[in-house]
């Protein structure tokens, strides 16, 4: 059994390290010398690489029966591949042109891929060895957005203006050295003779309780799951596969396509803020890098509340009308963006970031979970996440490209008109369908 301390400890410098290749990463591409269209693409392989990496590790971890060590190598592989971002700092020939953004691409992609799975074996790690941990996740998970606010705004805001933007790599490694310490010397991994192989993948349906089983079936269930595990890319399980999406994305009909619909549009508009909303402040408003900084805990602090009080939220307030209100959030917040002049005005706005990230991410599991087919539950859950990263990738790629040709302006206000449209369409059909349910 883990200690909530402990855990608390690697959320804590878990987020330290992933607030080093964050939101001012868009700044370190920048300071290289990439275009803002470049900067986009990176930003994009790098999600596409992580979310194909995670399902990978995912496997790894079922085949070999040990997160912890799985874990380990993953964070101890990020962190050379950090590394290889400073290259270009000491070989000149690679600080220009195509080579430039080839070897960053190139760091990005392998970052991206042993860095992005940690958090999907963190959160299956912990809730498998927390002592009660429907009561005590919440409370150690908490100390992961505390560090993603105090890292940004203390650490890295006033390094990158007084001192320079490599000083993220220098971060990420100290994290990462108090994160595998940790995990190493601390995080002991509870193992049950006998009991089945857990999904990975996602933390969901770890709180069930598995029946020990005799040694020998226990060992027979073992290699099972291990088979499973290497035949899951053939021909039937892909077959599988589609059938459990077209399942899961038709369980309510045109409900439930335009809640995944909705999803996809509200992933691309988060990540023209996520990824690429420090150049817009940096470039078009004159805002320093600890101004940006700030930008990160003011968001930190409106979302801590609404994940606190949750429960109340989800007992009066209805899944659709929550996304409704996130996408508000989101529209009002990018379109007085474009209206300001002074950067600092932009901190009465944040807020409303910190309101579109909780209300999604409470309106998107709660809301999968509904839609969920019994045995179905964690393929829901990935669905989501998945759909919103493609929002993501895309995003990123288009936002950047448009950021160069017609402007960061021009950018948003068309990302509020979008969402705007999407959110209309979405109201509209799921109140169409609450009152078609009240009538039969």
């Amino acid at each position: 059994m883990t200690s909530r301390r402990v855990v608390s400890f690697l959320y804590f410098f878990t987020f330290w390290a992933a607030a080093c290749q964050g939101r001012f990463l868009a700044i370190f591409f920048r300071d290289l010398g990439l275009s803002n269209g470049e900067v986009g693409y990176l930003l994009a392989a790098g999600s596409a690489t992580g979310l194909a990496a995670t399902p990978i590790w995912a496997g790894v971890c079922d085949y070999l029966q040990g997160k912890k060590k799985v874990l380990e190598a993953n964070i101890l592989c990020s962190s050379l591949c950090v590394c290889l971002y400073l290259i270009p700092y000491a070989i000149p020939f690679l600080h220009s042109g195509t080579l430039l953004f080839t070897w960053t691409l190139l760091a990005r992609c392998t970052y991206s891929f042993f860095f992005t799975p940690v958090f999907t074996i963190l959160d299956t790690l912990s809730v498998q060895n927390l002592e009660d941990p429907k009561r005590n996740y919440g409370k150690c998970r908490l100390w992961g957005a505390v560090s993603w606010g105090l890292v940004n705004a203390l650490f890295l805001g006033p390094l990158l203006d007084f001192v320079g933007s490599w000083t993220m790599v220098v971060g990420f490694l100290m994290a990462s050295v108090v994160l595998f310490a940790v995990i190493h010397l601390m995080l002991f991994e509870r193992k049950k003779q006998g009991e089945p192989a857990k999904d990975s993948a996602s933390s969901l349906g770890t709180y069930e309780q598995f029946d020990v089983g005799e040694a020998e079936e226990g060992e027979k269930r073992a290699e099972e799951e291990k088979d499973k595990t290497w035949n899951r890319f053939s021909f039937n399980h892909l077959r599988g596969v589609v059938q459990q999406v077209l399942q899961i994305v038709w369980a309510e009909k045109l409900e439930s396509l335009s809640f995944f619909v909705t999803f996809y549009v509200l992933g691309i508009g988060t990540s023209l803020v996520e990824g690429l909303v420090f150049l817009f402040f940096t470039q078009d408003l004159g805002a320093n890098n600890f101004l940006c900084g700030i930008t990160v805990v003011v968001t930190v602090l409106f979302e801590i509340p609404i994940f606190n009080h949750s429960d109340w939220i989800l007992k009066h307030i209805n899944v659709h009308v929550l996304v409704v209100i996130g996408a508000i959030s989101y529209i009002v917040r990018v379109v007085c963006y474009t209206l300001f002049k002074n950067p600092w005005f932009v901190l009465f706005v944040e807020p409303l970031h910190g309101v579109t990230y909780a209300c999604m991410q409470l309106a998107g599991v709660h809301y999968a979970a509904e839609l969920a087919p019994k045995g179905l539950e964690t393929s829901t859950q990935g669905l989501k996440d998945t759909v919103r990263g493609l929002g993501h990738i895309t995003g990123t790629v288009l936002g950047g490209i448009i950021m160069d040709v017609w402007g960061s302006v021009f950018m948003y206000r068309s990302a509020a008109a979008l969402v705007t449209a999407t959110i209309t369409l979405y109201a509209m059909i799921q109140g169409c369908g609450s009152k078609k349910s009240q009538q039969t």
